[in-house]
């Protein structure tokens, strides 16, 4: 979708980043998260569309976010998937001290923030912190020990193959993901084990907080 329309249909725009946890300093960028409601043609399933992240540069309605690349719009449905399982990145937006857009149905549904809040929040907040913990770790060893020249193919036996993209290792997980959760629903006859695996366990979190292997490189 292009700017204008994602913007016209947004029921809520926040601060989030460092000015949403009040630990922004006078240099820091400002982080735009909000919520858009698709067209019809989306939800008869003519559309696909889940978030917009980029193009931020096409004339849009809301000066603010202009050429700003730190802005992220999510679509109600996938908002609601991901508030339903307790994802941090997405429940934070409900509970952001400043909206510079907020309409009636982005009111309707941060004053219903509290639905969204369940057990879960144990698993996917501990699955986030571990990743950050992991992110530190690795962080600490190239201070202590940084590499002498840039990393190139060869060195991961990598010959005449572009190196993948982020969203080729995102997309990836993402199938992971999807392949572990269908092998599960054959479980539903076992109601507890079947419980425990699709409800109690982020598996999307686990599988995202550790880099991938070399090998699977």
């Amino acid at each position: 979708m292009k700017t204008i329309e994602v913007e016209q249909r947004s029921i809520f725009i926040g601060l989030a980043g460092s000015y949403g946890y009040g630990l922004n300093l006078p240099d820091s960028d400002y982080d735009y998260r909000g919520v858009s409601i698709a067209p019809k043609r989306y939800y008869l399933g003519f559309d696909s569309i889940e978030q917009k992240d980029t193009d931020w540069d096409e004339p849009g309605i809301f000066p603010f976010i202009d050429g700003n690349d730190d802005t992220v719009i999510y679509e109600l449905r996938k908002v609601l998937h991901l508030l339903a399982g307790a994802n941090p990145n997405v429940l934070e937006l409900l509970w952001l001290p400043t909206y510079p857009i907020l309409t009636n149905a982005g009111q309707h549904l941060i004053n219903h923030r509290q639905l969204f809040l369940s057990k879960k929040v144990k698993h996917t907040y501990s699955g986030y912190a571990f990743a950050q913990i992991k992110k530190m770790e690795i962080h600490r060893k190239w201070l202590l020990n940084p590499p002498t020249e840039k990393p190139i193919p060869s060195d991961f036996g990598i010959e005449d193959e572009p190196p993948l993209r982020k969203d080729e290792l995102d997309a990836f997980l993402e199938y992971l993901y999807l392949l572990i959760r269908g092998k599960i629903g054959f479980l539903e006859e076992s109601d507890q084990l079947y419980k425990l695996l699709t409800a109690d366990i982020d598996f999307e979190g686990i599988l995202k907080q550790y880099a991938l292997a070399d090998k699977a490189l």
